[in-house]
């Protein structure tokens, strides 16, 4: 879904996709649950110990950027957001 909203030109939902996403991954690898109320500042705390924290980080500020109106989408910003995906997936 990401990809094909990329292709679209939709970066900030790629990006949103992206972040869901990586969510997922902590709840299946069973390492944060998800939760609603819980905000990216709660998930940035719970992350710092893990071993791609960074790569966890990267994609929770740039959907805090683009959820709150301090970044714009653009195909350089969604770059970032699947590099960092990409690392998230391929961890163990």
């Amino acid at each position: 879904m990401a990809q094909q909203s990329a292709q679209q030109g939709d970066y900030g939902q790629a990006c949103r996709y992206l972040y869901l996403a990586s969510l997922q991954i902590l709840h299946d690898r069973q390492l944060i649950s998800q939760s609603p109320a819980r905000t990216d500042r709660e998930y940035a705390l719970l992350v710092e110990g893990l071993p791609q924290a960074a790569a966890y980080q990267t994609v929770l500020n740039l959907h805090q950027q683009l959820c709150f109106g301090q970044g714009s989408a653009s195909s350089q910003l969604f770059q970032r957001c699947q590099q960092a995906f990409d690392l998230i997936r391929r961890s163990s």
